[in-house]
C-alpha cells in the first residue's frame, strides 16, 4: 500500500496529517504487535523508515523537519521518537539548533537550546555558530537574543573567513548590531570579573564557561522581555541591553578558587 511521504506533508505543511501520523507511531510503538491491523502496520513500517533515516546531505528525520519550520509539537513528537537526533549533525555539521534559526518559532528554538545546551556555540564545517545562522536569516530580535544569552562566548567566535557574528549582522539589522555590541561588552566585563577573582590562572575554556553559565539563561525569559511594549524596530538603548542581560541572574556569585572553592 502507497503512503506518502510524511516530508511532503510537512513542504505543504499540512500540519495536521502530520501529527496524526507522528501520534499513531508513537501509540502503535505502545500497542501490542498482536492488535496491530496490516494497514497500521504497513504505515508504520514506511514511518520507521523514513524517520530513521538520512537525506542526501545526511539530515535526520528532524534536521529535515525543522527546515519546514514546524510547530513546536510536531518537533517534540519526533525528538520523543529519536531523541539521539537532536545531537545529530549534518554534512555541513550544522545541528538543530542551527537549522531551526534559520526561520523556526522561538519556542522550538528554545527547546532545541534545553535540550541540547552546547549546541549554542557548536560550529559547522564553516565554524559558523547557530547565532550566525540567526543573524543570516534575519531573525526577529528575541531569537537572536535568545541564542546570545544562551551562550554569550559566540560573540566572539570568527566563522573560518574570519568574520565574528557582528560583521554578518552588519548587513542586517542596526538593531542586532547593537544587542550584539551589548553583549559583547557585558560579556567581556564579566570575563574580566571572573578572571580578576580567580586565585589560579584560568583557562580560556573554563572562563568562557563561568561566563557563559553567569547568565543565567532559562526559558521564556527573553520572550517574557520582548512580550513588554518594544517593538523590533525600536532603537536599543544600553538599560534595553542591561536589562536583558540580568534577567533570572544567579544570587552567587563565582566564587573565588582555592583549596577547598570550586567556581559553578
Amino acid at each position: 500500500m502507497f503512503h506518502k511521504s510524511i516530508f511532503q506533508l510537512m513542504k505543504k505543511e499540512k500540519w495536521d496529517q502530520v501529527r496524526t501520523r507522528l501520534d499513531k507511531l508513537l501509540s502503535e510503538n505502545d500497542a501490542e504487535p498482536s492488535s496491530r491491523s496490516s494497514s497500521s502496520s504497513s504505515l508504520l513500517r514506511s514511518l520507521k523508515r523514513e524517520l530513521s533515516s538520512h537525506d542526501f546531505s545526511m539530515q535526520n528525520a528532524l534536521l529535515r523537519c525543522l527546515s519546514f519550520k514546524p510547530p513546536l509539537d510536531i518537533v517534540e513528537s519526533i525528538i520523543e521518537l529519536y531523541p539521539q537526533q537532536v545531537k545529530e549533525t549534518d554534512y555541513f555539521g550544522a545541528t538543530a539548533l542551527h537549522v531551526a534559526n534559520l526561520g523556526c518559532d522561538i519556542d522550538v528554538i528554545e527547546r532545541l537550546i534545553e535540550l541540547n545546551p552546547k549546541a549554542a556555540v557548536q560550529r559547522d564545517i564553516f565554524y559558523r555558530t547557530p547565532l550566525v545562522y540567526a543573524v543570516f536569516s534575519n531573525s526577529s530580535l528575541d531569537k537572536v537574543a535568545t541564542v546570545c544569552q544562551a551562550a554569550p562566548s559566540v560573540l566572539l567566535i570568527p566563522d573560518e573567513e574570519g568574520h565574528y557574528p557582528i560583521d554578518h549582522a552588519k548587513l542586517t539589522s542596526e538593531s542586532v548590531v547593537y544587542m550584539i555590541q551589548g553583549f559583547s561588552k557585558i560579556y567581556r566585563e564579566r570575563c574580566e570579573a571572573i578572571e580578576a577573582s580567580m586565585e589560579d590562572d584560568v583557562t580560556n575554556e573554563e572562563l568562557e564557561r563561568i561566563a557563559n553559565l553567569s547568565f543565567g539563561w532559562t526559558k521564556g525569559t527573553v520572550s517574557e522581555l520582548f512580550s513588554t511594549e518594544r517593538p523590533n524596530s525600536s532603537v536599543w538603548t544600553d538599560g534595553d541591553v542591561e536589562e536583558l542581560c540580568s534577567i533570572d541572574q544567579p544570587q552567587n556569585q563565582p566564587r573565588r578558587r582555592g583549596n577547598n572553592a570550586t567556581a559553578a
